[in-house]
């Protein structure tokens, strides 16, 4: 099984988790303990699972953990919006952070899908012996 920092899903997490960091640090000072804080633990969190499950020994180890980051995910683009109709992020970074969120969205489905199935394959192959 490749690292996690080789995993496509990763490196795109990790540089949405830099954009979040970059796109925040013009927030109100007042929001370092709310929005900002939130926003930058959700993006954090994208990555940080998908690491902590690409260690686990299965599957469906794996699989969940990335349940978790499409979780952290789901709550990313709340605030991302969020951040938006505040006047806290303009447009332009509101469609670049919306992006890059809905691609990882995707991918991580796509990779949660392919872990179910290669889950339900061993789990078959255990059953037929």
């Amino acid at each position: 099984m490749p690292r996690f920092e080789d995993l496509r899903v990763f490196s795109h997490a990790y540089e949405l988790t830099l954009l979040v960091y970059q796109k925040t640090e013009s927030f109100p000072k007042r929001e370092i303990y709310a929005l900002t804080s939130q926003m930058r633990r959700a993006a954090m969190s994208v990555g940080a699972n998908i690491a902590e499950g690409q260690r686990r020994r299965t599957p469906r180890d794996f699989a969940n953990f990335i349940a978790m980051s499409e979780g952290s995910l789901a709550e990313l683009q709340f605030y991302i919006r969020l951040a938006r109709d505040l006047g806290f992020l303009d447009e332009t970074d509101h469609d670049l952070l919306a992006e890059k969120s809905s691609v990882a969205e995707r991918m991580l489905a796509g990779l949660h899908t392919a872990l179910r199935a290669k889950d339900d394959a061993s789990s078959t192959a255990k059953q037929s012996r």
